[in-house]
């Protein structure tokens, strides 16, 4: 999804602004909850966990608590957080598209510890869970990637969406109130199993195609019975997609050159392309760039009804399902497993 700026006339002329700049700057002071200077605060935007609440972006705060630097604009909100060295106390503050003048004060209170367990009772035990918090305007506060499933975040007073997400799980998005008169433990929070975890050692769902090249339209994956199919659900408007995941199936599909007995690539685009000449139009600049003129090396699939997508519950792209020589879905499949089965013979 293309993020557009918001605010009409204000909004284009922002995206003028941002265009001849790097940034815009920003300013502000911090004070303690007496109005003091907090001379040893930490102000920035999105924060992340590494060993310590760190921000990507991080504005310098002098001795009178006073803060300047530039933000690289995302477009969308944003949240100014500012905590101080012990990571007690804290002030946020949300920025808009029609919000971005300081000079902001950021007045310290009392941090309250969130805490809770991610767990998926029909999954069993998660892998890898990102999670983050965002204010209901949808700007981020901090974000965390757990190995386990309990978590601690520090957050002042007010109201949030936390929202968690495991390989195979839907994304959480849960609204929790964080008052002032103690912490909040959220116990045991429950993920809900993507549609594909269900599919699990099973057949997966129907499979449709509207239009596709290098494949004829009507192929299901009973055509592929015998090999191993690595279903790839993609957009080219995400990044993710077209830098990333077809470079790296392409450079699969070139290691195995000479296999293609034992394994397929099919790749559904979302259902925004109508037709073929449309995807080609919105992936002109991407193939003349970083894919150096060439098409992706597998089947382009489109399905212009929605009904594979809906029917395979995707949620977001990349997604990717492999389906074994029997034609069951194999759990937490990708194309990494699908090259370590191709090198084990199978």
């Amino acid at each position: 999804m293309i993020r557009r700026v918001r605010g009409g006339v204000a909004g284009v002329l922002l995206f003028a602004a941002l265009a001849a700049a790097d940034g815009i700057p920003v300013d502000g002071r911090v004070v303690t909850a007496d109005g003091e200077p907090a001379a040893d605060a930490v102000v920035g935007f999105e924060w992340q966990f590494r060993g310590k609440w760190v921000p990507f972006q991080r504005l310098g705060v002098g001795k009178d608590g006073g803060f300047t630097g530039e933000l690289h604009w995302t477009h969308r909100p944003m949240v100014l957080l500012a905590l101080d060295s012990a990571g007690r106390n804290g002030a946020l503050r949300v920025l808009k598209d029609e919000d971005l003048k300081g000079p902001f004060e950021l007045k310290l209170q009392p941090l309250q510890e969130v805490t809770g367990t991610l767990e998926c009772p029909e999954l069993g035990a998660l892998g890898p869970v990102t999670a983050a918090v965002e204010t209901p305007e949808g700007a981020r506060v901090f974000r965390i990637s757990l190995k386990e499933p309990k978590f601690t975040i520090p957050l002042p007073p007010g109201d949030y969406i936390l929202k968690a997400v495991a390989f195979d799980s839907k994304e959480l998005q849960k609204p929790i109130t964080v008052k002032a008169d103690g912490p909040l433990d959220l116990g045991a929070v429950a993920l809900e199993p993507t549609a594909i975890a269900r599919a699990w050692g099973k057949e997966p769902h129907a499979f449709r195609a509207t239009a596709a090249r290098g494949v004829d339209p009507g192929v299901t994956l009973a055509d592929y019975r015998g090999r191993w199919v690595l279903v790839a659900f993609w957009s080219a408007d995400s990044a993710d997609c077209t830098r990333a995941l077809v470079p790296r199936l392409n450079a699969l599909v070139e290691r195995w050159k000479g296999s293609e007995e034992r394994f397929a690539i099919l790749a559904l685009h979302e259902p925004g392309a109508a037709t073929l000449a449309d995807l080609d139009k919105r992936l002109e600049k991407v193939k003349a760039g970083s894919w150096q003129g060439k098409d992706p090396a597998f089947p382009i699939l489109l399905d212009d009804t929605g009904e594979t997508w809906r029917a395979w519950g995707v949620e977001k792209t990349p997604t990717l399902v492999l389906v074994d020589p029997e034609g069951k879905v194999v759990k937490q499949g990708t194309d990494q497993m699908l090259e370590a089965r191709l090198r084990e013979g199978k």
